[in-house]
C-alpha cells in the first residue's frame, strides 16, 4: 500500500493526528524551555573602548581581566592628576563609582588632598609605567611616577602603588578597595 492510499484511510488520519499531537507537544515544550533560557541568560555586552587592543566582555556581575585593568587605570588617573580646579569633578565622579564600605574613607582622603594641594598650591600629576591585574587577589596593581610641581616649579618625582579593586553589578563597574603606598611594593 502507498502512502497517500494509507493517509487516506480512517486508521491513516487517526495515525496522522497523533503524530501531529505529539510533535506540537513537543514543540511547545522546547518553546518553553527556550523562553526559560533565555529570560535567565545574563547578557553580555562586548565594548572596544579606545584604550584597549581587542573586544573585552562585561556582563551583569563579571569583567573581562582587560577590562578591569582600563578601568583600574582610568580611576588611578583621576585620583592622581588633582588639581584644586579638577577636585569637585574628582569627587562627584569617583563618588559615583565607590562600594558604600569605602566611600567615606576616600572621600575624606581625596578631601584631605586638595587641602594639602590648595594649602600649598601644588600641582600633582600621575605617570602610570605597569599595570596589570593580580591573578591572586584579583585586585589591579598600577605603579607609576607622581610628580608634584610647588608654586616655585620645583618638581619632585616619587614612585607610587595604587592597588584598587574592580568589581561589576548590574552592568556598573565599582570600586570596592583602593589602596595607595609609596615606592613599587603593594601588599
Amino acid at each position: 500500500m502507498k502512502l497517500s492510499q494509507f493517509l487516506d484511510t480512517w486508521k491513516g488520519v487517526l495515525l496522522e493526528n497523533r503524530f501531529h499531537r505529539i510533535s506540537t507537544l513537543l514543540l511547545c515544550v522546547l518553546a518553553i524551555i527556550l523562553a526559560h533560557g533565555w529570560s535567565t541568560r545574563s547578557t553580555t555586552v562586548v565594548m572596544v573602548p579606545p584604550t584597549l587592543d581587542g573586544p573585552t566582555s562585561i556582563s551583569t556581575d563579571a569583567a573581562s581581566s582587560q577590562l578591569k585593568v582600563q578601568w583600574g587605570l582610568y580611576v588611578v588617573t583621576m585620583l592622581g592628576n588633582v588639581t584644586p580646579n579638577t577636585a569637585p569633578y574628582l569627587k562627584k565622579s569617583l563618588g559615583d563609582m565607590l562600594m558604600p564600605d569605602i566611600y567615606r574613607t576616600v572621600m575624606d582622603a581625596i578631601d584631605n588632598q586638595v587641602d594639602i594641594i590648595k594649602r600649598d598650591r601644588l600641582v600633582t600629576s600621575f605617570s602610570p609605567r605597569v599595570a596589570k591585574l593580580e591573578p591572586k587577589s584579583g585586585l589591579v596593581k598600577v605603579i607609576g611616577d607622581l610628580t608634584t610641581t610647588d608654586v616655585q616649579g620645583t618638581r619632585h618625582r616619587s614612585a607610587r602603588t595604587y592597588m584598587v579593586g574592580i568589581r561589576v553589578q548590574n552592568f556598573k563597574v565599582l570600586v570596592d578597595y583602593l589602596a595607595v603606598t609609596n615606592g613599587e611594593k603593594a601588599r
